[in-house]
Order: C-alpha cells, then sequence, then structure tokens
C-alpha cells in the first residue's frame, strides 16, 4: 500500500519505457517516415503558390486598368487571369495537364494591381509606375520550369494577342476590285488612291506615337514604309497591275502595324528570378518536425507497451497466491478425515 502511494515517478516512466525500447526506435522509424512523407507530398503542395510580378506597358496606354486594342476590343487587366484567356494559353504551349477550369473555379489564381506614383523635387516631375503580380497555387503544375512557363504566357498575353489579332485594312480594295471586274477603270483607280490615301494616314498615326525612326521587323523604318505608299502612282493603263502593287502596300502595311504594335508593348519581369515560390516547409523543417512527433509518439508506444508487460507479468506472480485459499479447506478436510477413521 505504502508503495502505490508513492505515485508515477519518472524514473519508473523512464524503466517503463526502456523495457519496450525497440518499440520506441521502430515506430519513431515509421512515424517520422510517415510524417516526412505526409508534409511534403501532402501539406506542402496546398501551401505553395507561385508568384510573378512584372510590369505591361501597351502601345498609346496611359497605364490605366483598361485598354482599347487597335482592332477595338476591350481589354482589362483581370482578363488575363479569365478563364477564356487562360485555356487560349493552355492551348498554345505543353500545359495539358493544367486544369485551368478548377483553377478559376476555385479561386486559385489570382491577379493585383499596384499603382505608384513618384514625384521628382528636383526636376518637378512626377511618373507613375503600374506593376501586377499574379499569385497560383502550385499543386496545378508538374514543377517550377512548367509553372515559370505558364505565368510568362499570362504576362506576355497582350503581345501574343497583339501579334495575331486581324484588322480589316481592306477599306477601299475590295470596291477598287469590284469596279475593275465590272468594266469600269475610272472607278477602280479612285478607290486604289483611296486606299493609298487611307494608308498614308495610318503610317502617319504610327509614325506620330512611335516616331518615323521606328524599326518593324522587315527592319525598315516607318517612314521608309510610309515613303513607298506616298510614291506610288495608281497606273491608269494597267489597273489590273495597280490592284495587285496596293494590294501589296496594304499587306505589308497590316504586318508592319502588328509588329509595331507588339514591339511597342514592353513586359518587364521585375522579380530576378521571375516565378518565385511562397509558402510550404523546407526540407530541414520538415525533418525536425517529423522528428519531433515521431519521438512523443514512439515514447508514449513504448510506455503504454512497458506499462502492459509490467501489468500481465505482475498478474502472473500474484495468481498462486490467489489460489491458496482454495487448497487449505482441501487439506484440512484430508485431517478430518484421518481422525475420523482413527
Amino acid at each position: 500500500m505504502e508503495e502505490e502511494n508513492k505515485g508515477l515517478t519518472l524514473k519508473d516512466i523512464c524503466k517503463t519505457i526502456w523495457l519496450k525500447k525497440w518499440i520506441a526506435l521502430i515506430v519513431a522509424v515509421l512515424v517520422a517516415l510517415a510524417c516526412a512523407l505526409a508534409l511534403y507530398y501532402g501539406y506542402n503542395p496546398r501551401q505553395k503558390t507561385y508568384e510573378i510580378e512584372f510590369s505591361l506597358n501597351f502601345p498609346g496606354g496611359n497605364n490605366s486598368a483598361f485598354y482599347s486594342y487597335p482592332d477595338g476590343t476591350q481589354f482589362h487587366y483581370a482578363d488575363l487571369t479569365s478563364e477564356e484567356t487562360l485555356e487560349k494559353i493552355k492551348k498554345s504551349g505543353d500545359f495539358e495537364n493544367v486544369n485551368v477550369e478548377k483553377m478559376v473555379n476555385r479561386g486559385d489564381i489570382d491577379i493585383q494591381r499596384d499603382v505608384t506614383s513618384t514625384a521628382s523635387v528636383k526636376e518637378g516631375t512626377s511618373y507613375t509606375e503600374t506593376s501586377y503580380t499574379i499569385v497560383v497555387k502550385a499543386t496545378y503544375f508538374s514543377d517550377k520550369t512548367q509553372a515559370k512557363n505558364f505565368l510568362m504566357s499570362v504576362a506576355t498575353y497582350p503581345t501574343s494577342y497583339l501579334e495575331n489579332m486581324q484588322i480589316n485594312y481592306d477599306v477601299y480594295l475590295l470596291s477598287a476590285k469590284n469596279a475593275f471586274a465590272d468594266g469600269r477603270q475610272t472607278t477602280a483607280v479612285k478607290y486604289l488612291n483611296d486606299q493609298l490615301t487611307f494608308l498614308s494616314n495610318e503610317y502617319k498615326k504610327l509614325t506620330g506615337t512611335y516616331g518615323e525612326t521606328f524599326v518593324v521587323a522587315s527592319g525598315k523604318t516607318l517612314l521608309a514604309c510610309a515613303q513607298e505608299v506616298a510614291a506610288y502612282e495608281v497606273d491608269e493603263t494597267d489597273v489590273d497591275a495597280s490592284i495587285a502593287a496596293v494590294e501589296g502596300f496594304t499587306n505589308s502595311f497590316r504586318t508592319t502595324s502588328k509588329a509595331v504594335y507588339s514591339k511597342a508593348t514592353s513586359v518587364v519581369f521585375i522579380q530576378p528570378s521571375i516565378v518565385v515560390q511562397k509558402g510550404g516547409m523546407g526540407l530541414i523543417k520538415i525533418a525536425v518536425l517529423s522528428c519531433v512527433i515521431a519521438i512523443v509518439i514512439a515514447l508514449v508506444a513504448a510506455y503504454v507497451a512497458g506499462y502492459l508487460s509490467l501489468k500481465k507479468k505482475k498478474a502472473g506472480s500474484e495468481a498462486p497466491s490467489e489460489e491458496a485459499p482454495q487448497e487449505q479447506p482441501a487439506a484440512e478436510a484430508e485431517t478430518a478425515q484421518t481422525e475420523n477413521k482413527e
């Protein structure tokens, strides 16, 4: 009774655990591995995000949230993370495994716009800087490289759109062709001159915005392209050849304008590594946490196993003393029978 009243001491606990030290070691190893795998493959992917920060300047834009493409299509920066845009990006690259619909519907991709105004007291001027940050959960990508390529495609989508947009610059050309087919050569010549005037005015708009020395994809300057159009004269004696020439100028302007718009659109990635991975745990943190959890569980398991083993052993040692009182009456009965015989 005195030993029971003493209570459980730290020494008793240590002895009990030591009794099952091998169980503690096995449990610790298994639990540590299980925790590490669960944290690395289960917890980490749900907590990790990829971020990309960039500035985006449109041709003729004023850093507003809205922009009108040259073809008249309206653009808002939130359109970059819309399902429609992301589906187009998915089809344009190696992103077949990226579940865009789920990404958008669950709100696992987000874009933020940050406008910073800076004033220069010395120069007496001020300017505005606009940057965008896109954040997406890491679970949608197989690795960081795929995430980087995907987010870069999202950031540069406006440039891609400008390169592929379709604008009808054949304002008077079709009418000239129809008039020539009907035998109305004078009318056809008029329409061809109207088409050349239209192209000259469009070149003036481009040179007024980007300068006469702006170099396009062909290596020519805008001024050189504009002068080719201005120098050409429709040949009334060979309207068919003039139609082909004006059509060539029109197609050239279509290509040139796309090159100008896409080249004038600048996308600057602010972060040195372009894509930053955030959230989750590092390998060292996972290892430490796994070991701590494993040690605690292993000690508890060893103590319980040791306690049960000691309890079973104690129960076995007490069994004879419980049977002794049952044997006493039998001995007394034998003595009584002997006495009766005598």
